[in-house]
């Protein structure tokens, strides 16, 4: 009784691939229009914001357990 949903779940994700593999498909493959365009670093807050962001994702995938008693789905 599932394969109609299997079945959309597939094509769902199907249409997601082919919506955003461009994306990284342009920024890592294609050719620059002006190839004489300098890259520079991110600004500060840029890379500070990113650092905070990934810094507490690590923490949260090894200490879950606080933020799951805050919202009541474990047991205290």
């Amino acid at each position: 009784g599932y394969a109609v949903i299997v079945g959309v779940l597939m094509v769902s994700t199907l249409l997601n691939i082919a919506y955003l593999l461009p994306i990284p498909i342009r920024a890592f493959f294609a050719k620059s229009a002006t190839p004489n365009v300098e890259i520079k670093e991110a600004p500060l807050p840029c890379l500070i914001a990113i650092t905070i962001t990934a810094a507490l994702c690590i923490v949260l995938f090894f200490f879950p357990e606080p933020l799951h008693t805050l919202t009541g789905l474990l047991p205290v």
